[in-house]
């Protein structure tokens, strides 16, 4: 370790982290910012993580490797040992699955320098580790929870401001002393440990500005990732929350903040819940919101108008007025929909010109995942009645003008998808190149 002070420290907590790792210290050591440290604090792992840690450490001086000797909690205690050992002027928390894009340090730091910033918020891709694609979602940076301003001060956001993100730590750049002066540590938790430390770090900020670009690729579809560990932890949907609520009570921010904790606590609730994959716990997180966190959240005192979205109005309403097997059953329809397209995408591949038959509720949600996740290229969306439902949708005449690789039918009805193969073969379509959205389902 040199003498001089970075301007940024990369803190890194690594847990058998060994698929990954290198990819990640890879990510930050060819920023096109150098001035950074980079602080690598082993979680007792039991894989070869350690030894890759010690490795890159060896070959460039700017890497630390710390090991955090006590039985671990999750990763919280070892990101308060990495920020502890921090000397730079900023701090950036990076999980050891995920990666930077390379202008990322450059850019989160010039806006921090150039407004005075206590915290820079940018976007990320998700990226989807089973798919091998970014995917270009809307609800890792919430924009329209974000004043449109250079920056902005915490209490000019007061009622949304606990909703800019997901409240996670690696798309935030933190001021060094923004955390050190108000005491700011990552509280103990399997997951869902860095809900308190973002919350509070913006509450406690002078300005916060915000990077549209996308400057980190967050990785899902892990075996090692946090969120497939929910169903384990079933109380860490509410756990948090409940920390948080008690921290701005002692810290006297609730009055100014409360608004925003509630969309905040109800959101990631609900989140759990959909990833749930186990009945017991996701009985257990219903029924505690339903009987005991929505009376000490105060949510039931809250007015219509204050709920960030329509959609979160509803689920709490579905919530507070129907039981689990209801929740549970609409949610089952809405995961069967991702499911649905997961299996489509792994037989296909990437990168193919798709066209898309069916503009029927099936054909509409193919055609919006496949924008969302642009792992393809749609290069037609077909119909019968497409005179009727105006553009993008066209007749299947313009068949014969199309250069393709799969056709997608995305209709339910196994009679229906029949009729329109036939229709298609009739066209000089290839029966291989036909595809059926509904093929397999019910399989397992």
């Amino acid at each position: 370790m040199s003498g001089h002070a970075p301007a940024i420290s990369v803190v890194v907590a690594v847990y058998n982290a060994e698929k990954y790792l290198r990819e990640t210290l890879d990510s930050v050591l060819n920023q096109t910012f150098p001035d950074f440290e980079m602080i690598c604090v082993d979680d007792g792992s039991t894989d070869a993580s350690l030894c890759i840690l010690q490795e890159y450490g060896q070959r460039d001086e700017r890497i630390t490797v710390l090991r955090n000797e006590i039985e671990s909690q999750g990763a919280a205690m070892a990101r308060n040992i990495g920020i502890d050992a921090a000397r730079g002027e900023y701090l950036s928390v990076l999980d050891a699955d995920d990666f930077f894009e390379p202008e990322m340090l450059e850019k989160a730091y010039k806006k921090a320098k150039s407004t005075d910033a206590d915290a820079v918020l940018f976007d990320a891709y998700l990226y989807d580790d089973e798919l091998k694609v970014d995917i270009k979602v809307s609800w890792i940076l919430n924009h329209l929870a974000i004043p449109d301003k250079n920056w902005f001060t915490p209490k000019e956001n007061h009622k949304a401001l606990f909703e800019m993100n997901l409240g996670a730590a690696w798309n935030v750049l933190f001021r060094r002393s923004l955390i050190k002066e108000n005491k700011i540590c990552f509280m103990p938790a399997f997951i869902t440990d860095d809900q308190v430390f973002v919350c509070l770090a913006f509450a406690y900020a002078r300005r916060i500005t915000c990077i549209s670009d996308r400057l980190l690729h967050y990785r899902r579809n892990t075996k090692t990732s946090q969120t497939a560990s929910m169903a384990l932890h079933p109380e860490a949907g509410y756990v948090a929350a409940d920390l948080l609520k008690r921290q701005l009570i002692e810290r006297k921010r609730w009055e100014e903040y409360h608004v925003s904790f509630i969309n905040h606590a109800l959101a990631n609730a609900a989140v759990y819940l959909e990833e749930m994959d186990c009945g017991e716990s996701f009985s257990h997180l219903f029924q505690e919101l339903k009987t005991r966190c929505f009376s000490a959240w105060q949510i039931d005192q809250m007015d219509r108008e204050d709920f960030m979205s329509d959609e979160l109005y509803c689920k709490y309403c579905m919530i507070r007025d129907k039981n689990a097997v209801d929740y549970l059953l609409w949610l089952k329809s809405r995961k069967e929909s991702e499911k649905r397209f997961r299996s489509l995408m792994r037989r296909i591949g990437t990168k193919k010109k798709i066209v898309i038959y069916g503009a029927s509720r099936y054909g509409r949600e193919l055609f919006a995942k496949m924008l969302e996740y642009r792992a393809q290229r749609v290069v037609a969306w077909l119909d019968r009645e497409a005179d009727a439902l105006g553009f993008p949708i066209q007749k299947p005449e313009a068949l014969g003008q199309l250069a393709y690789d799969y056709i997608i039918i995305a209709v339910k009805n196994h009679y229906v998808y029949r009729d329109i193969q036939k229709n298609l073969l009739v066209r000089g379509a290839e029966d291989n190149r036909i595809l059926w959205l509904f093929e397999g389902d019910g399989d397992g």
